[in-house]
């Protein structure tokens, strides 16, 4: 297990696309920290920032996109201003990813064996042969059936659940400190999402390697995650540990998306909805993102200014104008 204290600080982030209709500030000022085999999840709608965040971290933001300020510390160093060789060795090896969907992910020319030692042989002195070694074992610890023979066969010849299992073995090949999965589980059943979490938890719990688990499914964060940041238009509006968003959660978007799980629902009670919709990103309020739906929303305040940071406990942190001074 390695040494606890912050694997990853993350100040200030601000990543922006430049497009013909403005600017779009898809990551807006996010700050938050990861520590050694920590779950952290990071919840909200689509397009609310949370993959541009991650791919923000490896430095994966392609034009009109661009990283336009803040700090990234991995292990101590600001990996911002590493340039795109130095950022090779890390990516994988450091810092590994798991995206949505394999099939974009996994090339349907290469076997599978050939794309998990692409990633060892890259990044460890190892020959061909004990790269093929390593990745059989990396598939049967993925819970892949017959590695070796299933090496030798190309992405198309796996079901779903199977080709984000090789996903995972590729992001495992380096034993990497962090592990980003993005959306990992969403296109798979209910069965097979249960067993890839339940390989991501065995991680971080037997080697310390931390997650950072990206998804909109408040049900995996309640089962999985230590801690939940909460997304909204680029920028995080709560975070704190998982017992006390879903105990106490502060701001009115949060209340809103616990509201709308049906098992919150009483029987013969309508679902809840929030009301209103995610407003345009290039037309977003001065103030408060959330105020044009804000069933709470202070007129004159937080349409027009930007809500302070309140501290509910020593982790539970509120970006919301219901909570300046100790008032709620």
């Amino acid at each position: 297990m390695r040494e606890r204290g912050h694997i990853l600080e993350i100040t200030e982030l601000q990543t922006y696309f430049y497009v013909p209709e403005g600017v779009v500030k898809a990551v807006d000022r996010v700050s938050f920290n990861l520590a050694p085999g920590e779950i952290l999840g990071i919840v909200g709608e689509s397009g609310c920032g949370k993959s541009v965040t991650a791919l923000s971290i490896l430095q994966l933001i392609d034009p009109p996109g661009k990283i336009v300020s803040g700090q990234i510390l991995y292990a101590g160093e600001n990996i911002l201003e590493r340039n795109e060789k130095q950022m090779r060795g890390i990516r994988g090896k450091r810092i590994a990813m798991i995206f949505q969907d394999p099939m974009t992910s996994l090339n349907p020319l290469l076997t599978v064996g050939e794309q998990i030692t692409e990633t060892l042989l890259a990044h460890q002195k190892i020959d061909k042969k004990e790269a093929l070694g390593r990745a059989a074992v990396l598939l049967q610890n993925t819970g892949i059936p017959d590695p070796k023979r299933r090496l030798k066969e190309y992405p198309h010849q796996f079901s779903g659940g199977m080709r984000q299992r090789v996903m995972i073995a590729a992001a495992l090949a380096c034993d990497p400190d962090i592990i980003i999965a993005d959306e990992a589980t969403t296109a798979l059943d209910v069965t097979i999402q249960a067993q890839i979490l339940e390989i991501l938890q065995e991680l971080a719990r037997s080697t310390g390697t931390s997650v950072i688990l990206i998804t909109h499914d408040l049900g995996i964060v309640a089962e999985m995650c230590d801690r939940i940041l909460i997304m909204y238009t680029g920028r995080i509006i709560e975070q704190g540990r998982t017992k006390e968003i879903f105990d106490n959660p502060l701001h009115p978007y949060t209340r809103g998306l616990l509201d709308s799980l049906p098992e919150r629902r009483q029987r013969g009670e309508q679902l809840y909805n929030i009301r209103g919709v995610v407003p345009v990103p290039i037309e977003l309020p001065s103030g408060c993102h959330f105020s044009d739906r804000c069933e709470r929303m202070i007129e004159g305040t937080c349409e027009r200014i930007q809500p302070p940071w309140s501290t509910a406990t020593e982790t539970h942190r509120v970006y919301c104008h219901l909570y300046q001074d100790g008032k709620q």
